[in-house]
């Protein structure tokens, strides 16, 4: 029943969408009056369509005027014919290939990006919100994580938390590693320094915990071979910071602080912007692979196996002991490589 799921959404959004515009049909008049419509959907979809409905299929048929069976083969007709409802190829796979090639190319096999927060001054943010918003900026702001690579594509963005966080607090509430505890990502295979790994990572600063897939930056690097790679990693963890400098740059509504109130408004601002600025990059680069049509995203069944296999990836992600050997096999790669272009 994801179609029908579906249209409820979209039918909820037009509404919402249609009731935050209008204050009333006349000016002067009483405002609208909010009837949770959107809370109703959700109850509609639970009470009738979804897996464990809460009435029975004879109430479904009062209801609608038809069974529930009937309904479904409808359903499923117009999702089938309708192109809105057809699935897209999706280039997971694809991207994350050209992703680690270019990695490797850089001296950093794995890695998938650099990760880094920025802050958006919200001007107009709400008197009564001005205290969590504020933070070191000492004016209310709100925080835009992304992931980008070195041709400043973004491929991951996360926005909405206020600027009292930190980019630790950020990162837990984000769903970057959403897809990788849900084994809903290609699997990444590599070797550093003869040592080989099975999960990506994102290079960071400081301020990150230490996770087996986030590498960060050394603090105070003690000889030749630890100098070297931070040198390295810092060089290419700027890759992050151009594209924020390149995103702000091209779309002054972002560069600006924010002047409108609905912070949906500003994520939908945000998105745009990325979505256009990724546009720009895809349209101007080099394509070095060619795109899977049969590539379909894979949605993982909800059973003890898969909660388990979270489990097992949540452990592996934060186990201090693989971060801390990644980052010395790094050191050792980077410092022989250095020798062979020497």
């Amino acid at each position: 029943m994801e179609v029908v799921q579906q249209w409820m959404t979209n039918a909820q959004n037009a509404v919402d969408v249609g009731s935050e515009r209008r204050g009333g049909s006349q000016v002067g008049k009483r405002p609208n009056i909010d009837r949770q419509a959107h809370d109703g959907a959700q109850r509609l979809f639970a009470d009738y369509f979804s897996e464990a409905p809460v009435y029975t299929d004879k109430h479904f048929r009062r209801r609608f005027r038809m069974n529930r069976s009937l309904f479904v083969t409808v359903a499923t007709a117009v999702e089938e014919k309708n192109e809105y409802f057809v699935q897209k190829p999706d280039a997971t796979a694809f991207d994350i290939a050209r992703l680690l090639r270019i990695g490797e190319e850089r001296g950093f096999p794995g890695m998938l990006g650099s990760v880094d927060c920025c802050h958006w001054e919200w001007k107009n943010c709400p008197t009564a919100w001005a205290g969590q918003y504020k933070g070191k900026e000492k004016k209310p702001t709100i925080i835009l994580e992304i992931v980008a690579s070195y041709d400043l594509w973004i491929w991951h963005a996360f926005f909405g938390m206020p600027g009292s966080n930190n980019d630790i607090n950020v990162m837990e509430r984000s769903p970057i590693f959403g897809s990788l505890y849900s084994n809903r990502l290609p699997p990444v295979e590599f070797v550093v320094n003869g040592r080989s790994y099975h999960t990506g990572y994102y290079l960071a600063d400081g301020i990150y915990p230490a996770l087996a897939t986030l590498v960060q930056s050394i603090a105070s690097p003690v000889g030749q071979k630890k100098k070297h790679s931070a040198a390295m990693q810092e060089s290419t963890r700027k890759d992050v910071e151009r594209a924020f400098g390149v995103l702000m740059s091209q779309f002054g509504i972002i560069y600006n602080p924010a002047r409108l109130w609905n912070k949906e408004d500003l994520a939908s601002i945000i998105r745009t912007c990325i979505i256009l600025h990724n546009m720009v990059i895809e349209d101007e680069r080099d394509h070095l692979f060619e795109r899977h049509e049969n590539e379909n995203s894979i949605v993982p069944e909800r059973s003890e196996a898969v909660y388990a296999e979270f489990l097992t990836r949540f452990e592996y992600v934060h186990n201090f002991n693989i971060h801390y050997q990644l980052q010395n096999d790094l050191i050792e790669h980077l410092w022989s490589k250095k020798g062979e272009e020497q």
